[in-house]
């Protein structure tokens, strides 16, 4: 097995994302300049024989020990993703030269979206709406749209999307694979 940790000169952030597995843009901080504090450590594991996984655990155990902080598994908020709603609404705004290039405008209450893809409009919307909602969608979807919306307030969206363009969204915890973000919290 591996029971031996030895960090030099590394964030507590990026000793987390390793101890985690985890992407550091999905690690927050409450306190973000506590991610940037350097560690100098040897973690030793005295178990006979244990995994790296066990080494990890323990080491973090200690870790979250030694520096005062838990953390928290959950989902982000106000992050959605855009799915397609009805296909036979949403044809209705096809475009119909896919070579073109793709546009989007955006400014107060207004977005527009020319030749565009669905990942495309999910960045539009989040210029729009960045009060309120982080947007993604499946980059899978290749097809491209031109639609525009006027003024629609955040909370009648929703509606808006499945009514009238045939697209909707869902907070990220209903997607398939969608990965948590880790809060670390500390005590003081």
């Amino acid at each position: 097995g591996s029971n031996k940790i030895v960090l030099e000169n590394g964030t507590l952030i990026d000793c987390l994302s390793e101890l985690l597995d985890k992407d550091t843009s999905l690690i927050k901080f409450d306190n973000p300049s506590k991610g940037d504090v350097m560690l100098n450590v040897t973690y030793e594991n005295l178990r006979q024989n244990p995994s790296e996984k066990e080494t990890k655990k323990s080491f973090l155990m200690e870790l979250k020990k030694a520096l005062k902080f838990s953390l928290i598994e959950e989902y982000p908020e106000n992050k959605y993703q855009l799915v397609i709603k009805s296909d036979s609404l949403l044809k209705r705004y096809l475009s119909i030269n896919s070579k073109d290039y793709s546009s989007i405008y955006s400014g107060p209450g207004v977005f527009r979206a020319y030749n565009s893809s669905i990942s495309h409009i999910a960045d539009g919307l989040n210029n729009v709406y960045k009060d309120n909602a982080q947007f993604v969608a499946d980059a899978a979807d290749d097809k491209r749209y031109a639609f525009k919306i006027e003024n629609i307030p955040f909370d009648k969206l929703k509606i808006y999307l499945e009514n009238k363009i045939g697209l909707s969204f869902v907070t990220i915890d209903q997607v398939k694979g969608a990965k948590k973000t880790t809060r670390v919290i500390f005590d003081n």
